[in-house]
């Protein structure tokens, strides 16, 4: 995921970042196989980014539920 936003941030540097992330990866099918200690560090890495560009504000969007997904514990 960051290596698809960070290109972005740095070359247009918005004033506003809206991340929504992670809705394709984290399903039933592929649960499993997620680190989300590293998920979660990329996020924290654009957030970084973010700041190091002054984008003033970061909006980290929760997942979406979708109705073909089933998400078990």
């Amino acid at each position: 995921m960051k290596y698809y936003i960070m290109p972005s941030i740095i070359e247009k540097t918005p004033d506003v970042v809206v991340l929504h992330v992670g809705g394709n990866n984290i399903n039933v099918k592929n649960i499993k196989n997620i680190d989300i200690h590293l998920l979660a560090k990329d996020i924290i890495d654009i957030g970084k980014l973010c700041k190091e560009r002054n984008i003033q504000e970061i909006i980290i969007s929760g997942i979406l539920v979708k109705r073909n997904y089933e998400i078990s514990s």
